[in-house]
C-alpha cells in the first residue's frame, strides 16, 4: 500500500478546508487504496474524512520539531506534500523525515533544495484550489481539474435547480435575503428562466437561521427547498443539480465554484478594503461565472443592485 502524507493549510475557516478537496480526490484517483495521512493543525479538516478522501489525520499544532520528524520518520511514508506554504517548523520536518520524495506549494524558491519538486506561486495570485492541482498536475503528470470534485457526488440527470448561497462568514459579505428572493422573482419571471428552473435551493448555515421567516414555500409554481448546513457530499450534489447558481463569497460557494456550475458570486469592500485583491484570489473565473461588485462610490455589497446580478445571472446561464 503507498502511503502518502500531506500537511494542509493552516487556516481554520471551512472555504480554506474544502479548497483542497480536489486536491485529495486526485491523488486517490491516480493511486487507488493508498493511506493518506493528514498533517494538519485545524480542527476544520475533520471534513475532509468522508467517503475516504483522506484516511487518517494527525494533529501537529503543539508536535515540536523533534517530534513531527519522529512521526513522519515512523509513518513509513513513500512521499509527502506539504502544502502550508511558510511553516519554517514543517519545512525542516519534511526535510529531515527521510522520506525521498517530497513535493511543496510554496512562494519562494528559496525552499527547492529541501524538496524534489517546489511549485512556486505568488501569495495572492492564484486561486488555492487551482494552485494544489497545479502542484498535483505536475508531479503525477496528470491533467486534473478542480471539477474533479463531481466525481464524490451521485446525481445524474440535467440540471434543473436555482441554488442560493446567501451565507458568509460576516454580515459585511452578505447581500440581503431578500435581493436574492427578487432577483429569483424576476429570473422565474422570464420564459427560459421558467423553462430551465424546476426547483430553488437555498443553502443556509447557523448563522442564516434568521432568514427563515422571510423564505416562502414556493415562488410562483417554483418550490423553494432550504438546506440547512449541508455536508460536502450534499453540498456536490446540489451543485450537479443547478443550472445556476448566485453566492456571497462564503465557504459553500467554493464547492459551485470549483465545481464548474454557472455562477454570479458577490463582492463587496470589507472594512474599507476594495475586494479587488479578494476576487483575483478566491473567485474561480471561467466562460459561465462572473464576479459582481458595487459601485465605487457605494462600496457595500448590500447596495449591489438586484437588476445587476439578474443581468449578469441571464448571461452566465444563458437563461
Amino acid at each position: 500500500m503507498i502511503r502518502i502524507a500531506v500537511f494542509n493549510v493552516g487556516r481554520k475557516c471551512f472555504g480554506n478546508t474544502i479548497l483542497q478537496i480536489p486536491f485529495f480526490i486526485g491523488l486517490k484517483k491516480k493511486y487507488p487504496g493508498c493511506h493518506i495521512t493528514l498533517f494538519t493543525s485545524q480542527e476544520t479538516s475533520q471534513v475532509l474524512l468522508f467517503d475516504g478522501c483522506i484516511d487518517e489525520i494527525i494533529s501537529d499544532r503543539k508536535l515540536s520539531l523533534f517530534n513531527l520528524t519522529n512521526k513522519l520518520r515512523k509513518g513509513n511514508f513513500d512521499s509527502v506534500f506539504n502544502l502550508r506554504r511558510t511553516s519554517g517548523r514543517i519545512h525542516l520536518s519534511c526535510f529531515l523525515s527521510g522520506v525521498k520524495d517530497r513535493y511543496a506549494y510554496t512562494t519562494s524558491s528559496v525552499y527547492e533544495p529541501i524538496y524534489r519538486y517546489n511549485k512556486v506561486i505568488k501569495k495572492g495570485t492564484s486561486y488555492p484550489a487551482l494552485a494544489y492541482m497545479s502542484l498535483l498536475n505536475s508531479v503525477l503528470n496528470s491533467n486534473y481539474d478542480t471539477d474533479i470534485i463531481k466525481e464524490i457526488g451521485s446525481s445524474d440527470g440535467q440540471p434543473k435547480s436555482l441554488t442560493l448561497l446567501p451565507g458568509g462568514s460576516s454580515e459585511q459579505k452578505k447581500w440581503p435575503i431578500e435581493k436574492y428572493l427578487d432577483a429569483t422573482r424576476q429570473l422565474l419571471s422570464d420564459t427560459s428562466g421558467s423553462e430551465k428552473i424546476e426547483q430553488v435551493n437555498i443553502v443556509l448555515g447557523p448563522q442564516e437561521e434568521e432568514y427563515l421567516s422571510q423564505i416562502p414555500e414556493s415562488i410562483g409554481v417554483v418550490p423553494v427547498r432550504i438546506h440547512k448546513q449541508p455536508n460536502v457530499k450534499q453540498l456536490v450534489e446540489l451543485a450537479s443539480q443547478s443550472v445556476l447558481a448566485l453566492s456571497n463569497d462564503c465557504g459553500p460557494g467554493h464547492i459551485f465554484q470549483m465545481s464548474k456550475v454557472p455562477m454570479v458570486v458577490l463582492f463587496g469592500w470589507i472594512d474599507g478594503v476594495s475586494p479587488y485583491h479578494v476576487i483575483q484570489e478566491w473567485f474561480l473565473s471561467h466562460n459561465n461565472s462572473c464576479a459582481v461588485t458595487p459601485d465605487v462610490e457605494l462600496k457595500q455589497v448590500d447596495t449591489i443592485p438586484v437588476e445587476k446580478v439578474v443581468g449578469m445571472a441571464r448571461v452566465v446561464a444563458h437563461l
